[in-house]
């Protein structure tokens, strides 16, 4: 910033004041896709594609760890 707006003193200032009153605050770790009900054909078309997922990535043996 100071590169940019380093002939405008006021404006560094004045972007450090606003940073500190603001707050924000971000969960992570979990999903942030929106979930959506499927009709139930849809819904049965998903799970199968879940379950052939699974058995390319992960041994039976991985996914009952997973799952336990």
């Amino acid at each position: 910033m100071i590169e940019v707006f380093g002939y405008i003193p006021e404006a560094l200032e004045n972007t450090v004041k606003i940073a500190k009153m603001c707050s924000i605050e971000f969960e992570t770790g979990g999903i942030l896709i929106p979930t959506f009900d499927l009709p139930d054909k849809d819904q049965a078309i998903y799970e199968t594609a879940l379950d052939q997922e699974e058995a390319l990535y992960y041994s039976d043996e991985e996914l009952e760890k997973i799952i336990s």
